[in-house]
């Protein structure tokens, strides 16, 4: 049986004039699966859902754990109490989610993080929520968005990742919102610079 269940919901009339896509999905990672892999077959607008266990995407080394580049996705960790959805280093991998205009991703554009290709080329990624996960022991940020506008970042646990927990940058009309941040050696838990129309609010670092 697969490890990744979709499911499609066509959208109404009302909801389009909204959102944009036409249609609107819903995949469901189970433990065992691959976030990685369900990103990747998801369109713009998806819902992702992913069931609680500890994951480890792609290969030792990698830059990223989980690259997005697609407009409006909503990844939700169905977390619940002793029950964590944990997106874990596989070894060597500086951050767990990199979310960005395609442009800035990619060992190249992110050689600079708080300097990427978005902020001259004026590229723009719409909609993006990351909620319900711990992001632990990834080398730079557990999570990192660039020029990402209309986001939320609520409910998550960023924890043990050495430079930054959460990091929006260059980014527009967001949430960051009841998190939890902990064990940051280099600099902060939370990070907004350069960014515009941020509400931050009910985080605990």
């Amino acid at each position: 049986m697969s490890s990744t269940l979709r499911i499609i919901t066509v959208l109404t009339a009302a909801t389009l004039t909204t959102s944009g896509w036409a249609k609107a999905g819903t995949v469901i990672v189970q433990a065992g699966g691959s976030i990685r892999q369900a990103v990747a077959n998801a369109s713009a607008g998806d819902t992702i859902l992913v069931q609680p266990g500890v994951y480890h995407e792609g290969a030792p080394g990698d830059l990223n754990a989980v690259t997005i580049t697609k407009a409006g996705l909503q990844i939700i960790g169905l977390s619940s109490p002793g029950q964590p959805v944990v997106l874990e280093n596989s070894s060597g991998q500086s951050y767990g989610f990199w979310v960005s205009p395609s442009d800035s991703a990619g060992a190249s554009a992110e050689g600079d993080p708080e300097r990427p290709p978005c902020a001259t080329s004026g590229a723009r990624l719409s909609g993006f929520t990351l909620r319900g996960f711990t992001l632990r022991n990834f080398t730079a940020h557990g999570a990192h968005l660039a020029c990402v506008d209309d986001f939320v970042l609520a409910s998550n646990h960023a924890l043990n990742n050495t430079v930054y927990g959460l990091f929006p940058v260059l980014s527009k009309r967001g949430r960051v919102v009841n998190n939890v941040v902990e064990s940051i050696p280099i600099d902060a838990a939370i990070y907004v610079g350069q960014s515009e129309d941020v509400v931050v609010d009910g985080n605990v670092a």
